[in-house]
């Protein structure tokens, strides 16, 4: 089965042409239908025939980009944490699901995270 909008073949990032989910759904009033193509990498596109373009609502989980972010949302969730921690003054509090649960959540951020620059550290200070 061919997708009539999401004309992509194979992910860009890592070339994967493994299709994972292929489908039409939900047939809109002017008989197009939302289509969705997911690759067995990640890369997750749709199409919508409300604002009639294709996006993408998930990375390749190959990609630098996602790599480097699946290493920073790890280092934000437990500073976080261990924040908490030490605001709650329970150094040894087990908030082990507290941590995955920001972890997960900090993808909904993910674009705006990566605005934020570096602090520069001044030396010699």
């Amino acid at each position: 089965m061919m997708l009539d909008h999401i004309t992509t073949t194979a992910c860009p990032e890592c070339g994967c042409t493994e299709i994972s989910l292929l489908e039409f759904r939900d047939k809109h009033s002017n008989g197009q239908w939302n289509e969705r193509l997911t690759f067995a990498c990640g890369l997750d596109l749709r199409y919508s025939p409300n604002l009639q373009k294709v996006t993408q609502e998930e990375d390749c989980k190959r990609s630098d980009r996602a790599v480097t972010w699946n290493s920073q949302r790890k280092g934000i969730a437990q500073a976080m944490i261990d924040a908490a921690k030490r605001e709650a003054g329970k150094p040894d509090a087990d908030l082990s699901l507290l941590l995955t649960r920001l972890r997960i959540d900090l993808n909904n951020y993910r674009d705006e995270l990566e605005q934020i620059e570096e602090p520069e550290v001044p030396h010699g200070e």
